[in-house]
């Protein structure tokens, strides 16, 4: 297989463990004891620890039980579940194919990258704190290679909403991620993206969710090019032109302000609703970021203002001509960024933070979620699961310079 598209068997899985050739056993010892030594009334999340691999050198784990102050007689219990997960994790990846795409790259064969394995346990992600509106996002810092959701579920539950990221990154996303991750990797992701894109399967988002049937479920992506979210009922703001054009004022001024506004019973992120009216090509604001060899996921609070006060400002007409447009056809927002990037500040550089930063899906305001088209069965699930916690544990696989200065400070040895 040409390595440029490996990474097409990883891109999302979402199965029980049962269809993998692991014990599932051990996952279930390992969820009963999490329940007791990060209970979700305490710890939720609650981080594990991290597991740190050199190319053909023993993992060294990082035990977060410092952080906890644990009492000396729980030390133990809590650092050999560390351990026992790891391994789990290890058969997991093994069986997923991730460890075997890692292996067989000259970056971490050459002992210039080391993988981190971080591992966080929720004892219970559900709720209206999470559920309330389909925020969709991608995890970590901007150097996670997959992610990995292993569930313990005994019946079936709600399964993540995502779709296929295909598009390129923003530009502020793409010159960051060029200080984090191996050149080699980069260029794996963008010839995986032009294959996705040219298959034509992927070029209008098809967002994914509904029910996931049978017992500890698992969910594995590659974190760059798949947008994810807690799964919700709830529907996204339908909008229209009449509610852009009432809007105008407001919109002006939380652009000025960089804030949301409130229009009704919701609030409106103006940055949303720009790259949402970008989402029609024949738009001006459309054409105009094309000229500027800029993108909708470009989009942040600076080029919205520049875009606004280029084409709207002092033109209300051009704004109702462009909405008019827009409303032409299905309109949805949820009244925030996505975040494509969440601030590490292991990834500090010593003369600035690490950057939070956010984009708009392309597309995503032109079509209809799964969870919004056939509810039956997901709301028979949804009130089945009511009281029961929904619980799982996160892994991200990130990439790490040898020389990162996180290794130094959890004083991390690998040979």
């Amino acid at each position: 297989m040409d390595p440029r598209h490996a990474l097409q068997p990883l891109l999302m899985e979402a199965k029980p463990l049962a269809n993998l050739p692991i014990d599932q056993s051990k996952w279930v010892d390992i969820a009963t004891r999490l329940k007791v030594v990060l209970p979700a009334a305490e710890y939720n999340p609650g981080y594990l620890c991290i597991a740190y691999y050199g190319y053909q050198q023993k993992p060294h784990i990082f035990s977060y039980a410092g952080d906890y102050r644990l009492p000396a007689e729980k030390r133990p219990e809590f650092d050999r579940l560390g351990v026992d997960t790891v391994a789990f994790l290890k058969k997991f990846m093994d069986a997923r194919g991730q460890w075997s795409y890692i292996e067989s790259q000259d970056w971490y064969k050459n002992h210039e990258y080391v993988i981190a394995i971080e591992v966080n346990y929720y004892g219970n992600r559900s709720g209206k704190a999470y559920t309330m509106s389909p925020m969709f996002h991608k995890d970590t810092g901007g150097n996670n290679l997959f992610v990995n959701l292993i569930f313990d579920n005994k019946k079936a539950i709600e399964a993540t909403e995502w779709f296929v990221d295909v598009q390129e990154p923003s530009g502020k996303r793409a010159e960051w991620q060029k200080t984090l991750l191996p050149e080699a990797h980069l260029k794996d992701l963008a010839a995986l993206r032009r294959q996705l894109l040219e298959s034509g399967e992927y070029a209008i988002p098809k967002v994914n969710g509904g029910v996931l049937e049978g017992e500890n479920i698992y969910v594995s992506w590659v974190d760059d090019l798949v947008w994810h979210a807690t799964p919700s009922l709830n529907e996204r703001i339908a909008y229209t032109a009449d509610a852009a054009i009432e809007a105008y004022p407001l919109i002006s001024i939380g652009l000025k302000e960089g804030k949301t506004f409130p229009q009704g019973p919701v609030h409106i992120h103006p940055v949303e609703l720009l790259a949402t009216i970008a989402d029609e090509p024949n738009s001006q604001l459309a054409k105009w970021l094309t000229t500027k060899h800029k993108r909708i996921q470009d989009l942040d609070f600076e080029l919205a203002r520049t875009a606004w006060f280029a084409l709207y400002e002092t033109n209300e007409p051009n704004f109702s001509g462009d909405v008019k447009l827009r409303g032409e056809k299905p309109w949805h927002m949820v009244g925030d960024v996505a975040q494509s990037i969440s601030y590490d500040a292991r990834l500090d550089k010593p003369d600035a933070k690490a950057p939070t930063i956010e984009e708009t899906p392309a597309g995503l305001s032109m079509v209809r979620r799964a969870n919004s088209l056939d509810k039956a069965r997901l709301k028979e699930v949804v009130e089945a699961n009511k009281e029961i916690p929904r619980s799982f544990i996160r892994t991200w696989v990130r990439v790490i310079p040898r020389t990162a200065e996180e290794l130094k400070t959890n004083n991390v040895v690998l040979k």
